[in-house]
């Protein structure tokens, strides 16, 4: 655990704090009501979600919005996460 935090810290550095200001604009998403934050990736589920933990990254991305495009493709993916933003937006009507 201590060698991973040290890991951290240094990519931290080396990368202006990279890390702590895309969590803190997360978080501020995901705080506003009707606004998610949702992660489309090309990288398998399971490492992704695996990446999502290590990182920090699960109190801004609930797992019902973290989607795999390795099988399917970016664009059929992203086609479908909007079907369902819309259809839940229609719900709420």
């Amino acid at each position: 655990r201590d060698a991973w935090l040290q890991l951290r810290a240094e990519v931290e550095s080396l990368t202006d704090s990279w890390l702590t200001h895309a969590l803190k604009s997360l978080s501020i998403i995901s705080s506003r009501s009707n606004c998610v934050n949702v992660l489309v990736t090309t990288t398998q589920l399971i490492p992704a979600l695996a990446k999502v933990l290590l990182y920090s990254l699960g109190s801004v991305f609930p797992i019902e919005n973290i989607y795999s495009a390795t099988k399917i493709g970016k664009e059929s993916c992203l086609s479908g996460v909007v079907s369902s933003a819309l259809v839940l937006t229609l719900h709420m009507l």
